[in-house]
């Protein structure tokens, strides 16, 4: 929930401050590499995340037991544009794992479909 509300004021410094000092983030099936460290994912995919033209709004889903950040236009109502899974240690975020329409569109598709939204990804009807 703390994350959500981080990403939801869209203020890097803020959602930062709840990644660990040695946090990962990839972007699945991307030709991105991993980012490593803090500062790292914080100069790189959260300026992305965050874009205020992105029109983003985070929420939480559940889905095969385990938590899912989703993020979806239109106040949150439209289609899943990028769904986001977590790790953790206490209080911080050790791993950010960005599912997005692009590069994984049928795993999108299959998250969609289960928890009953629509998504982004290309082939959605």
């Amino acid at each position: 929930e703390r994350f959500v509300e981080a990403l939801n004021s869209r203020e890097v410094p803020r959602v930062a401050a709840l990644l660990a000092d040695d946090a990962t983030a990839e972007v699945l099936g991307s030709p991105f590499p991993v980012e490593r460290g803090r500062e790292v994912i914080a100069r790189t995919s959260l300026p992305h995340v965050l874009a205020p033209q992105a029109g983003l709004v985070a929420s939480v889903a559940v889905s095969g037991g385990h938590p899912w950040v989703l993020l979806r236009a239109d106040d949150g109502e439209g289609p899943i544009d990028t769904a986001i899974r977590l790790d953790h240690e206490g209080t911080e975020v050790t791993r950010i794992e960005y599912l997005v329409a692009a590069h994984l569109p049928e795993a999108l598709r299959s998250l969609g479909a289960e928890l009953g939204l629509p998504t982004r990804a290309p082939g959605t009807e």
